[in-house]
């Protein structure tokens, strides 16, 4: 599924029954519009019978679900801040999960956040009674018994016709805004209650509106003839209100006098943060005397611009919305309760485990204690271990362990000696055998704890041998030596390893029994082979870290071969954008674009449209901005926050048809005629209407999703085959593919186009 029109999201917690009925109704009352919806379900106890009734549901019965687990903490609003970080559409409808809407409730929401883009409003609707009588259109701001909000109607809500009013606040079984206007509810509410006034006022806090939208109407089972499966606790709705109030600069001393909370008490409840202290949403959690934990924490909080936390300081630490957290020395319980979503980066953390633990059997046991939401495999081996271990829900990232940034390729001697490079004890058993070895081949050797010892070898060796070869060292262990080897350009032997040839097929290898002059010949094929290549360096890791946390990396490109263009340098800064230029020029210099040579391979022009057209076989992000090379970048100008869909254009200034472009391109000689009249002709007998529309190819920004992938190959097959004037066969593909795109204004990004050199 493309991106999805509307996101309707629910929390739930021990109610199947409930998620049934209100799914189930979305499917047969609304079934026409659920085609363009997903639907996302939180589960606030995912191990419970009804949480695996729930999930086996929703994934199995319903199309375009998803389930997502979130037992961190209990209550409403940390699950319903879920709901909005899985969501992919660009709106959001959030609603209990004992909730039903009246038909047309939903076609009517998706047509009122197409007809108002800018709409940065709370919306919600009217409650029904279970009869379909109008309950109430709002609350008004009064103190009841248990709450700060007593309902009342507004003779504006009765008709479903009408327009929109503001209201104060209304009841959080349904309310509706886009995701990227979500304000969220503070990290530190618990249980139930509070949760209206609190997210209703930031929004207003933040320059928006609370609306009641007629037809949004909305009914809500509040009988319970067995009781509510989960606890309300009156502490955690004072202690809700009095966050809250806090945070949003209100004075709490009411709420105090309501709750007739005794003085005693009520600076236990008022303890959080002031409200002008900002929770982080990173922290990196390592003990940098670990060197594993020196190069990848460093890195990352530096790059995320966050402190590297050492274990003995997260029970002081603020609560963080993410926490990653590198090898071991914490407490899963306190840490567990610091964050909404936990990323475990373990590492070696097994290194002194030196019983033969089955691999499966000890990440199954680091889950059962740590309970992580994500975790990082090393190796592909890893990754399938660690895949089988865990529970379904939990993400497992391939992150392979970057080299030593202290490396040079120059490092590598063909006459210098053989190295290992970390402590001896993990070779101490066969010593002798490497020594003597070495002297057959007639090498020394060296072992130094240092990444040192590799400058100046002709080879290095990654072995571990007994007791340190476990089941859990073979399938797991990060292959630190062979990225090291790598980046100073060495050829490498390993023993026989899982997690080593899984991300080194051709490695040269030894069984851990290896004798003398069986190492000795693996050696010697080693030194007349290839060296390790294409080391994983610090720009690798940040790379995939980035994509795990989900900060989307924007990359602008352009491809100049042939002379055609010159590079033009952008205007303005763009922080957090990578520029990469293509081209077959070796002397082109430039101090913003990355300059990627390439070997000319026959016409020029094609050359440059392939990388135009291909931009996901020949970049690794989430978003690409290409520009011809004539266009002179200003900046983006919100273009990236303004893509809704996966793909944006701007639209021709001159022409809206395919058959007039032709016309154009044969008059002033750009592309072949022959090329261009038998595409036009293919064109018209399948059916292509005239003045169906024209685009500009100088200029396309796209995110990389299936979608847009299946569009390049669609355009690029036809570019290939029919004729080679792009701008042609870009409506074409558009129509026979369906794809959803937008038309961006002249000045969305900025910039200027110039004039081609030839």
């Amino acid at each position: 599924m493309s991106k999805p029109l509307l996101t309707i999201g629910m929390a739930t917690l021990d109610d199947f029954d409930g998620v049934y009925f209100t799914v189930t109704s979305l499917m047969l009352h609304h079934a026409k519009i659920m085609r363009d919806c997903e639907i996302v379900v939180v589960d606030n106890n995912p191990y419970s019978k009804h949480g695996k009734l729930v999930k086996d549901w929703i994934l199995k019965r319903v199309p375009n679900g998803s389930y997502f687990p979130y037992d961190a903490s209990t209550g409403t609003a940390q699950s319903r801040n879920e709901v909005f970080r899985h969501a992919r559409g660009e709106s959001v409808l959030c609603i209990d999960c004992h909730v039903l809407l009246v038909p047309g409730a939903i076609q009517k929401l998706i047509d009122y956040f197409q007809k108002n883009p800018e709409c940065r409003d709370l919306l919600s609707g009217p409650l029904l009674s279970d009869c379909g009588v109008l309950a109430a259109t709002h609350q008004r701001p009064q103190w009841s018994n248990g709450a700060w909000g007593v309902w009342s109607v507004d003779e504006r809500g009765r008709d479903p016709e009408g327009e929109p009013f503001e209201i104060w606040q209304q009841g959080m079984g349904l309310f509706s805004c886009r995701k990227d206007a979500w304000v969220g509810f503070h990290p530190e509410f618990r249980g139930f209650g509070g949760c209206e006034t609190y997210i209703m006022e930031k929004f207003r806090k933040n320059g928006s509106r609370v609306l009641c939208c007629p037809w949004l109407r909305w009914t809500h089972r509040f009988q319970r003839p067995e009781g509510v499966p989960y606890r309300v606790k009156y502490e955690d709705r004072i202690r809700n209100y009095i966050v809250g109030f806090q945070d949003l600069g209100l004075d709490a001393e009411p709420v105090l006098k309501h709750f007739k909370v005794p003085q005693d008490r009520s600076v236990g409840l008022t303890s959080s943060k002031p409200a002008s202290e900002k929770t982080e949403n990173f922290a990196v959690v390592g003990d940098s005397a670990f060197g594993g934990v020196e190069m990848r924490g460093r890195v990352l909080s530096n790059y995320l611009s966050c402190k590297l936390v050492t274990p003995k300081q997260i029970q002081r630490m603020a609560r963080r919305k993410t926490i990653i957290t590198i090898k071991d020395g914490f407490c899963p319980t306190t840490i567990r309760e610091k964050c909404d979503r936990l990323i475990y980066d373990p590492l070696d953390v097994f290194c002194s485990t030196s019983t033969d633990v089955a691999p499966v059997d000890y990440w199954q046991s680091q889950f059962q204690k740590i309970k992580f939401d994500e975790l990082i495999a090393t190796s592909p081996a890893c990754h399938e271990v660690m895949r089988e271990a865990v529970p379904d829900h939990v993400c497992v990232h391939l992150v392979p362990h970057q080299c030593d940034s202290r490396i040079e390729k120059n490092w590598h001697n063909p006459d210098g000696p053989i190295v290992y490079s970390g402590l001896k004890c993990f070779i101490e058993s066969g010593l002798d055998r490497i020594q003597n070895a070495c002297r057959i081949i007639g090498k020394k050797f060296l072992i130094g704890d240092s990444c040192d010892v590799l400058k100046g070898a002709s080879l290095a060796l990654a072995l571990r041998l007994p007791p340190f070869n476990t089941a859990l060292n073979r399938y797991c262990k990060p292959q630190i030596k062979l990225a090291n080897a790598a980046a100073a350009g060495l050829p490498v032997v390993s023993t026989e390893c899982p997690a080593a040839t899984s991300l080194y097929p051709e490695l040269p290898t030894v069984p851990v029994n290896f004798t003398v002059s069986g190492l000795a010949d693996v050696m010697q094929r080693a030194l007349e082979g290839p060296g390790l290549t294409n080391p994983y360096g610090n720009g690798h890791y940040i790379k995939a870290m980035d994509r795990i946390i989900h900060r989307e990396t924007v990359v602008v490109y352009t491809a100049i071969f042939g002379g055609y263009d010159s590079l033009k340098e952008p205007r303005d800064q763009m922080p957090g954008v990578k520029f990469v230029c293509f081209t077959d020029n070796p002397r082109l210099k430039s101090k913003v674009w990355n300059i990627h040579y390439c070997r000319p391979t026959g016409d020029p022009l094609m050359q440059a449209k392939s990388f135009k057209i291909l931009a996901h076989e020949v970049l690794d992000c989430d978003i690409s901005l290409w520009i011809d090379g004539r266009v002179e970048l200003h900046n983006l100008n919100g273009a990236i926050n303004q893509l809704s869909t996966d793909l944006a254009l701007h639209r021709h200034e001159q022409r809206n048809c395919i058959y007039q472009e032709a016309s154009h391109c044969i008059t002033v000689k750009r592309g072949d005629p022959r090329q261009i009249e038998d595409a036009i002709a293919r064109y018209k007998s399948e059916g292509h209407p005239p003045h169906y529309g024209l685009w500009r190819g100088g200029v396309i920004l796209r995110r990389h999703s299936p979608c847009t992938t299946a569009f390049n190959r669609e355009w690029w097959r036809e570019v290939s085959v029919g004729t080679t004037r792009d701008q042609i066969v870009l409506p074409v593909v558009l129509r026979r593919l369906g794809i959803p795109f937008e038309t961006f204004t002249k000045d969305v990004p900025l910039h200027r186009i110039g004039n081609h050199l030839k």
